[in-house]
């Protein structure tokens, strides 16, 4: 595993260089002119690409996604050793967010992800991706193995606020289009949090204490990314034209509810294209994770650290 390289997400940054006096750019960790490392509130940040020093009382976070165990051999292995890996990198919680397994309601390779996250040595959680589950109801092996959601999960003395972006979409409700590229692909593939569920998130955030730091945790992207051909010979039928890489429809509610609930960090997965990370109205950062292990030679994770205001984003690739 090595270090890719590291850049400071932290609201509140010093807006001129303290070596050569250039302004800084906007969470741009270093002096474009100089290369200093800006200063936060909590010291200087670690720009080393051979190791990322842990701010000293931080909460390391990493976040893997589309794992799609059983879709080949590999996965599994790569997924083992991720979490070997990230052990020895001191992460203190591992933020799984979807598509754990390939093939919708797969019993055994759901419960074998479990097994090795409870035997990791970590505090971790997850949340359902649309490959996790066979129908948007609530109910089957993935359930049964993880439980029901939405929930708020306290780990590290920070709240995880964990959705379950295909349960507010009813299969009579989507669209045919869908329904037809299901017969292909097994899985439903939009998502939509529904006022139901946005309701109970709600209450139950409510009475949590919003003094605490808190990261959302969903499958679906919460604004709109470039969609990659279907197949490469045919650039101009994109995926969100067949009905497989659309936002989540109700993204905008879920924002105004992390910006009023102080939600800090939303972590999400489903477009396999590593993207940069970036903030929302608000403060919030937004990342997306590719998939950590379907890399044709190396494999990504993003690994965040959180201090109070200061946020610090690391990316480590893991070789095949």
């Amino acid at each position: 595993m090595r270090w890719i390289h590291t850049r400071d997400f932290s609201i509140q940054q010093q807006a001129k260089c303290r070596e050569c006096g250039a302004d800084h750019y906007l969470y741009i960790p270093y002096c474009r002119r100089c290369k200093t490392p800006k200063i936060t509130d909590t010291g200087e940040v670690d720009l080393s690409r051979a190791f990322a020093h842990k701010l000293a009382g931080a909460v390391r976070i990493a976040h893997l996604t589309d794992l799609h165990i059983g879709s080949g051999s590999n996965e599994i292995r790569c997924f083992r050793r991720w979490l070997c890996h990230l052990k020895q990198a001191a992460v203190d919680v591992v933020v799984v967010s979807g598509d754990l397994v390939h093939v919708p309601g797969d019993r055994y390779n759901l419960e074998h992800a479990r097994r090795l996250l409870e035997d990791c040595g970590m505090a971790w959680c997850v949340v359902p991706g649309n490959h996790d589950v066979i129908q948007p109801d609530g109910e089957g092996a993935f359930y049964d193995v993880f439980g029901q959601y939405p929930r708020v999960e306290m780990h590290a003395g920070v709240e995880f606020v964990l959705v379950d972006s295909m349960a507010g979409l009813p299969v009579e409700q989507r669209a045919t289009l869908e329904k037809i590229v299901r017969i292909g692909s097994n899985c439903y593939t939009e998502g939509m949090l529904g006022q139901v569920q946005l309701s109970q998130l709600a209450d139950q955030l409510g009475s949590s204490g919003a003094a605490r730091a808190r990261v959302g945790v969903l499958h679906h992207h919460v604004s709109y990314q470039a969609a990659e051909a279907v197949v490469a010979q045919l650039p101009w039928i994109r995926e969100d034209h067949v009905g497989t890489m659309k936002a989540l429809f109700d993204a905008d509610a879920f924002l105004s509810l992390a910006r009023a609930q102080n939600i800090g960090v939303m972590l999400h997965g489903h477009h396999h294209r590593f993207q940069r990370p970036g903030t929302r109205r608000g403060h919030i950062l937004v990342m997306n994770g590719g998939s950590s292990t379907l890399g044709e030679r190396v494999n990504y994770v993003r690994v965040i650290d959180l201090l109070g205001e200061t946020r610090v984003v690391h990316l480590l690739g893991l070789a095949n």
